[in-house]
């Protein structure tokens, strides 16, 4: 799973110009740089390529984050804490659907489309990380990845705003 480092370096003399383009109006620049820049094909890459790039981080965030959550359900006794664990695995079940999606809409050219579902799984990871934020459980033991993938959805979301 991606974990992007926390320290900083000097992301943007070494960033790819389209890259550095992309990645200006998201939230979490470095996070965004380093995420696409982790990917071999970023230096070259055009809008169409960087979106490809972006929907294969989430793929492989939330299938991750998928097999994580499940050999949490089947160690954890507290049913609460369960339920809470099994309904984001379900949003994440849901995400990768849409992450196909996605990748279809990417292939047919229809990048708005491709925007609203990369949207809706950046959603799915704020309310997965929500349902932990309910009593009587506190804090959620998938902060880390919700953010990531929540932090993904974004640039997704943000990258065929360029192409169209």
């Amino acid at each position: 799973m991606f974990h992007p480092s926390i320290a900083r370096v000097s992301v943007k003399d070494a960033t790819p110009p389209l890259v550095d383009k992309v990645c200006k109006p998201t939230q979490y620049y470095d996070f965004c740089v380093q995420s696409l820049d982790s990917d071999p094909r970023a230096p070259t890459a055009d809008l169409v390529v960087l979106s490809m790039i972006s929907l294969d981080l989430m793929k492989r965030n939330a299938t991750d984050t998928m097999a994580i959550i499940s050999d949490m359900v089947g160690k954890e006794m507290d049913p609460v804490l369960k339920q809470k664990l099994s309904a984001c695995f379900d949003m994440y079940a849901q995400s990768l659907d849409d992450i196909r999606l996605a990748f279809d809409a990417l292939n047919s050219k229809s990048y708005t489309k491709v925007s609203n579902l990369a949207a809706k799984v950046n959603t799915q990871a704020y309310v997965c990380e929500g349902t932990f934020k309910e009593p009587p459980i506190r804090g959620s033991p998938l902060t880390i990845n919700n953010e990531n993938l929540a932090h993904l959805g974004s640039i997704a979301t943000t990258i065929p705003i360029f192409i169209s």
